[in-house]
């Protein structure tokens, strides 16, 4: 392309013109099917990419023939990611979803005919606020001596459900992509319905998107299980059970979403999920390879896994998924040390020794998890 050739009839161009209208040219060449556009369509592009800071080249962004720009799903991961670090103050917060096939009740749709994908969405900022609403409730009333389970399940009523927002995006049999389509259409029903959720957990992102830009429901249209968890003033859990508390009586504090200041740097990442957890004991397993526990060790290992699990079999069940042996007394010691170190036993104020509650919570979430591997019903 020559300057004559950019050169506007009857006028001169000016040197910032010039320069513009070149970028225009190249960035046609480095976007998704920018040769297809008009240089005034690209313009539209890179605007809308300024004024969103979103990234074009990273389909974050794209342009719609005949609509104008519009933000594309990795665009709006990227706001939710962004709305995360500013509601936590932290850059290791992240969400995930989970995909089935919708039911009737779930959308309008035709089930002999179109495609509908149920998209159930969790973060790692809410999850952590509502485990630790429920940690909150059940450490008090296990020291009053309520049994684990029963504690579990009175803190589970008193905070409410789990966070979670779910959509259902649906492809319909009448839509047409083309003689021949490029995407599959089920993904692309996965694609609507995690950007419909993302809407509904993350409503202070605001995106334009041209009308007709995507053919799925309004987020009005679909049911959202969103509750937030309760946050209790010291005592007031406890007064609501019933029970003697010497504490003073305070105003229920506000739900914080924000992790408390890690005092390690290696805390920075917990609680750690459940795979990572696993992971990371063993990490620790092998760097206490030849070395000897003691049988007290071995003995404080079964009670506290005991405890954190809710029982004797449920005990089992998480050592099972953690190290593969269900059995304390058939660890070895590199074994014992690592899961005692996972543990991390403090001595309370009352003389009480309690797991960290790091662990504690990454517990609860790793027995979860080993439920849903044996098919059965999570206690959270």
């Amino acid at each position: 392309m020559t300057e004559q050739s950019l050169a506007i009839k009857g006028q001169e161009v000016s040197q910032y013109q010039l320069q513009e209208r070149r970028m225009i040219h190249q960035l046609k060449y480095m976007i998704v099917n920018g040769t297809k556009l008009q240089e005034h369509e690209v313009y539209a592009l890179a605007q809308y990419a300024i004024a969103t800071n979103l990234d074009p080249l990273a389909l974050e962004c794209w342009y719609f023939p005949g609509k104008g720009p519009t933000p594309g799903i990795a665009g709006w991961r990227r706001k939710a990611q962004e709305q995360m670090e500013y509601e936590s103050g932290q850059h290791n917060n992240h969400f995930w979803c989970e995909y089935s096939d919708a039911k009737e009740t779930d959308g309008v749709f035709d089930k002999n005919k179109d495609i509908a994908i149920l998209v159930t969405l969790r973060d790692s900022v809410t999850q952590t606020s509502w485990r630790k609403a429920i940690l909150d409730v059940t450490i008090p009333l296990i020291r009053e001596g309520v049994p684990s389970p029963e504690a579990l399940k009175v803190a589970r009523e008193l905070v409410g459900p789990e966070p979670v927002w779910t959509a259902c995006g649906v492809v319909f049999s009448t839509e047409n992509f083309g003689q021949v389509e490029k995407f599959d259409r089920r993904e692309r029903a996965k694609k609507r319905g995690e950007k419909l959720a993302l809407r509904k957990r993350f409503p202070r992102i605001h995106l334009v998107e041209p009308e007709g830009s995507d053919s799925s429901f309004e987020a009005s249209d679909f049911k959202v299980i969103a509750d937030e968890p309760r946050q209790f003033a010291p005592g007031q859990a406890m007064r609501e059970l019933g029970f003697e508390t010497d504490e003073p009586a305070q105003e229920a504090l506000p739900v914080e979403t924000t992790q408390p200041e890690p005092k390690k740097q290696e805390q920075a990442l917990r609680p750690y999920s459940p795979a990572a957890l696993k992971e990371r004991i063993q990490i620790m397993v092998d760097s206490f390879e030849g070395k000897t526990c003691t049988e007290g060790q071995r003995t404080s290992v079964k009670i506290n896994l005991v405890s954190m699990a809710g029982g004797e079999d449920n005990g089992r069940t998480l050592l099972k998924w953690l190290v593969g042996n269900a059995h304390v007394s058939e660890l070895t010691d590199a074994q014992v040390l690592a899961i005692l170190k996972w543990i991390h036993v403090k001595k309370q104020a009352d003389d009480q020794w309690i797991p960290d509650e790091w662990s504690i919570q990454e517990a609860h979430a790793a027995f979860d998890e080993s439920l849903k591997a044996q098919g059965q019903e999570s206690l959270l």
